[in-house]
């Protein structure tokens, strides 16, 4: 099975995950917090690990969504790009790199039209994917491309509806505000938008999210207004909670610091409450999230231990950016210091404690928020934890080992040996993932000799796009040609998007570059003539975009390739890592909206 119906039949095995991971949400929401929290009695979750880990809290789960923080197509140099959608998401200004080969005015027209004119494609696929490519490019497209933008929203198709809604809000224009507020609402003016007699739940929902993806101030007040007020759906609530934590506007602070505190609410929205703050960045909303690490409710830790994997390396590093409220932003210096040093050091080793915690979701989140926030005292326990004899537990303890590392805490490298030593005497493949995956964001070019020679020999698809994402964090030049020859013949999509950007970030490899150009050019199948193009796009050579986007517009590549190609071709175009929670929104056909972001609430970072 592959392509469409894959991704189509892996939809509707998560949405079914999805479904359960919501109804257990509601069951904790009976539960009585108290004022302080007495030990816990060892809890387990009646279904068993695998159950647990099947609900989508698996280590490929995190990376999924966290992978763009860490895999920057573009990044020249060493240079991460930010987009202004990541840079709202994690609350920091955006950081400005300098663009690769094709800059504005080479990635202008032949690019902007293709995909525009896509958007009359005859099949529903095609249209889709044009429509995200082109919210992919972000403020950069032309307002006339927006305004095919704004026609494609009374499609006949409901997937490509939708794909347009999402792709409004990824563009951040001003325009896009009006209509995205009018379906939110669900008026008549919302259903005179999508050419429709009502608006269904779900596209108001994803409006919801796009309202946040747009970065609009005006959106502050509606949103904050749909989040507070409880005769709402639960459909409406929780991606507006979401949404005010992606606008970045700390006077969406007192909203959150409101519901986060509700003792009464839903345990799922005090959740998101809380995951909200974190990405808000807001002084106000700190001890709010501390606090929830010792919530009587799983979820709520796990929100907090979540949050705080974003919220305190705000603190430590780049000001946070405050909007309207007058606070003074915390920073490496000044008065703050000393209070936001104290704090750091709280939540750490309460964090610290949660990594031994018996509640299998709080562990796992805690064990690499560890890495994200914690020092050198934190290695041994990682290291002994990546020893686990739990997969999940195992996984993501490496993860955290080398985010830890990559953050310069392994001095004597004896973490890194750690991994290492663990990575070549893996036996199964997941183990073997995410012990490859950790040296690569650990980021010690000596682990690349060990990963490649496996990638050479492994027949697993999974694991060999999983080997070749971590040769590609690791600048490994030469694995090219091996990781080219993995990704021209895989047939899944996922996999597929991270050969592709293995590939690129080892991209300076030249004749791996030709043996891609002589695929495009002279190749029989037409699926590895789009897998070539899309990463000759990816590399981001002038002339190699242009090819690829000329490839959009030939009938006689099937409309799953074209779509491939289209979407490939609109990450290239943009280079910029993209908001997670769009991506799994379009990763899920566009058809789970609600749940797609209920889940992104419990699991990111």
């Amino acid at each position: 099975m592959t392509g469409y119906r894959a991704r189509s039949k892996r939809a509707a095995v998560l949405a079914g995950a999805l479904l359960a991971l919501a109804l257990s949400g509601v069951t904790a929401s009976s539960q009585e917090p108290g004022a302080r929290v007495p030990p816990r009695p060892p809890q387990r979750d009646p279904r068993g690990v695998r159950a647990e880990a099947t609900a989508l809290t698996g280590w490929q789960t995190w990376w999924a969504l966290n992978k763009d923080r860490y895999l920057v197509p573009g990044t020249r140099g060493g240079v991460a790009a930010e987009s202004e959608s990541a840079a709202v998401f994690f609350g920091r200004k955006k950081t400005v790199a300098p663009r690769p080969p094709f800059a504005e005015e080479r990635r202008g027209h032949a690019l902007v039209e293709q995909l525009c004119a896509a958007l009359r494609d005859e099949q529903e696929q095609v249209r889709a994917s044009a429509a995200y490519a082109i919210g992919l490019l972000g403020k950069s497209t032309a307002d006339g491309c927006t305004q095919h933008l704004l026609k494609a929203l009374t499609d006949g198709s409901v997937r490509v509806q939708e794909a347009a809604i999402v792709a409004l809000g990824l563009t951040g224009k001003p325009m896009a505000f009006a209509p995205l507020a009018a379906i939110v609402e669900g008026s008549a003016g919302g259903a005179k938008q999508l050419g429709r007699d009502s608006v269904a739940m779900r596209r108001r929902g994803l409006a919801v999210l796009a309202l946040g993806f747009l970065g609009d101030a005006r959106a502050a007040e509606p949103l904050g207004r749909l989040a507070a007020q409880e005769q709402h759906s639960l459909e409406l609530r929780l991606p507006a909670v979401t949404a005010l934590g992606l606008l970045g506007d700390a006077r969406a602070a007192p909203t959150l610091i409101a519901l986060a505190s509700d003792r009464r609410a839903p345990v799922r929205l005090v959740a998101a409450a809380v995951g909200a703050l974190g990405r808000l960045g807001a002084l106000a909303g700190m001890e709010i999230v501390a606090q929830a690490l010792e919530d009587r409710r799983a979820d709520v830790r796990r929100a907090a231990v979540l949050a705080l994997g974003i919220l305190v390396p705000q603190l430590g590093g780049e000001p946070l950016e405050q909007t309207g409220d007058g606070s003074v932003p915390a920073g490496r210096s000044g008065p703050d210091a000393v209070v936001v040093q104290q704090f750091q050091d709280r939540v750490r080793r309460v964090v610290a404690e949660l990594a031994r915690e018996d509640v299998f979701r709080v562990r796992i989140a805690a064990v690499v928020t560890l890495g994200q926030i914690g020092g050198p005292e934190d290695r041994e326990l990682l290291a002994s934890l990546v020893q686990d004899g739990n997969v999940e537990v195992a996984a993501h303890a490496a993860l955290g080992l080398g985010i830890l590392g990559r953050r310069g805490h392994d001095a004597d490298g004896s973490g890194w040996a750690r991994l290492h030593e663990a990575f070549r005497a893996a036996r199964s493949h997941d183990r073997a993932g995410a012990l490859a995956i950790a040296l690569g964001l650990y980021g010690n070019a000596e682990a690349a000799a060990a990963i490649g020679e496996q990638l050479q020999t492994i027949r697993s698809r999974q694991l060999g796009a999983q080997l070749s994402v971590a040769l590609g964090l690791l600048r490994s030049a030469p694995s090219a040609g091996e990781i080219a020859r993995v990704m021209l013949a895989t047939r899944d999509e996922a996999e597929l998007h991270d050969t592709v950007v293995g590939f690129a970030l080892v991209a300076p490899e030249i004749q791996a570059v030709a043996s891609l150009r002589q695929v495009v050019a002279q190749g029989k199948d037409r699926l590895q003539q789009a897998i070539a193009a899309t990463g000759l796009a990816f590399v981001g050579v002038a002339e190699d975009l242009e090819t690829a986007a000329a490839l959009v517009g030939r009938s006689e590549i099937p409309s799953l390739y074209r779509a491939l190609l289209i979407e490939g071709v609109g990450q290239a175009g943009n280079v910029r890592p993209v908001n997670p929670i769009a991506h799994l929104t379009v990763g899920f056909d566009l058809r789970h909206a609600t749940e797609a972001e209920r889940f992104v609430i419990e699991l990111k970072w």
